[in-house]
C-alpha cells in the first residue's frame, strides 16, 4: 500500500518537483560520509531534514515542497501527533538509505501473489508502477480513485476500500499463523455422481502450475483416487510442464489452447472428471459462489455463465 522507494528517494528525490542532480546527491553522500567520521570519534549525531536543508524548497512557498512530504507533516503533527515524530534522520544514514534497491529480485516473489496498491494522486505513484512491471505473475497495482499516497494510511474516505481489497485478493500462499499448511480451496459436488456439467470447482492461489497442483492433486486422490492424467488451459497458467511428481508419482499433463477455465482429472481410460478453475484474482463473494454451483448436484451451467 502506498509503495516508497527509499532507495530511488534518496538518490533521485521524489516525483518532479523534489526531483535532484547527481551533483546534489554527491554532496550530500559526502555530507553524510563526514558525519559517520564525527559521529565514530564520539562527536554528537548530526540530524538532516529532506524539507528544511534542501535549498530547492521554500518553506515560505509550499508549492515548491513534494506533497508527500507535505502530507506526512500534517499527519503527524495535527491529524494524529506523535511526540516522537521530528521530520529529520541522522545525516551518517542518509549513505546507507542510497544504497538501498528495495526492488532488486522483486520476481522472485512470484508465483506467490503480489499486490500493490496506490492513489492515482499520490507523486510516488510511479514506485508502484515500477515495482508492478518488475515483478512476475500472479501480480496487480490496484489503484483507488481520488486517493493519494497519505491518504491510504488514515484517510476514512480510502482505508476501507484498502482493507476491502486486501480481504477479497487472498489469504496466505503456504501455512497461516501458527504454520500449518493451508489446504486447496475446493468444492466437490457430495455424491461425485457426475450428473452435471462439472464435479466440483477449485480456487487456486496463483497462476503457477508447480505451486498450485500438487496440492490439488493430494487433497483429490482421496476422494477420487489415483489421479494419473490432468488437463489444463494453457492460456490460463504460466510453464505448464509436461509432467509433474507428485508424492513420489508422475502425474502427465495434457493441455489445450482456449479459455474454458476447467480442469481435467483422469484416474484412467474411463473415469474423467471436470472442475471449474475460479481465476486466482476473482474476488472471494463471486468465487465463493460460483463454487458452490459448480458443486451443485445436476449442474448445467457453463464456466462462461459461472464466470461472467
Amino acid at each position: 500500500m502506498s509503495t516508497f522507494n527509499i532507495g530511488a528517494a534518496r538518490r533521485d528525490g521524489v516525483g518532479p518537483l523534489g526531483a535532484q542532480t547527481a551533483e546534489y546527491r554527491t554532496s550530500l553522500l559526502e555530507r553524510s560520509a563526514q558525519a559517520r567520521t564525527r559521529e565514530a570519534a564520539g562527536g554528537e549525531v548530526e540530524m538532516f531534514s529532506l524539507i528544511a536543508d534542501n535549498p530547492k524548497f521554500a518553506m515560505n512557498d509550499l508549492s515548491t515542497i513534494p506533497a508527500m512530504y507535505l502530507e506526512g507533516y500534517k499527519y503527524y503533527s495535527e491529524t494524529d501527533p506523535n511526540p516522537r515524530f521530528m521530520g529529520t534522520f541522522a545525516l551518517s544514514s542518509l549513505s546507507r538509505q542510497t544504497a538501498f534497491f528495495p526492488f532488486e529480485g522483486i520476481e522472485l516473489i512470484s508465483p506467490r501473489p503480489l499486490l500493490l496498491i496506490a492513489g492515482p494522486k499520490a507523486d510516488t505513484l510511479y514506485y508502484s508502477q515500477d515495482a508492478v512491471e518488475k515483478a512476475q505473475k500472479p501480480k496487480e497495482l490496484h489503484v483507488i480513485d481520488g486517493a493519494s499516497h497519505i491518504d491510504l494510511c488514515w484517510n476514512p474516505d480510502y482505508v476501507p476500500q484498502v482493507a476491502d481489497k486486501l480481504t477479497d485478493f487472498s489469504p496466505p500462499l503456504r501455512g497461516d499463523a501458527c504454520g500449518a499448511p493451508l489446504l486447496p480451496r475446493l468444492a466437490l459436488e457430495p455424491a461425485l455422481s457426475q450428473t452435471g456439467v462439472f464435479d466440483g470447482a477449485w480456487w487456486p492461489r496463483s497462476n503457477h502450475v508447480q505451486a498450485e497442483l500438487p496440492d490439488l492433486i493430494t487433497a483429490l486422490t482421496a476422494h477420487l483416487g489415483r489421479i494419473v492424467r490432468v488437463g489444463l488451459d494453457t492460456e490460463a497458467w504460466d510453464d505448464v510442464p509436461r509432467s509433474i511428481t507428485v508424492d513420489g508419482r508422475v502425474i502427465r499433463i495434457s493441455w489445450f489452447p482456449g479459455s474454458d477455465r476447467t480442469i481435467s482429472l483422469s484416474l484412467g481410460f474411463q473415469d474423467h472428471f471436470l472442475f471449474l478453475v475460479v481465476p486466482p484474482w476473482t474476488g472471494a463473494g463471486a468465487a465463493r459462489t460460483a463454487m458452490a454451483e459448480a458443486a451443485g448436484r445436476d449442474n448445467q451451467a457453463t464456466a462462461a455463465e459461472l464466470l461472467p
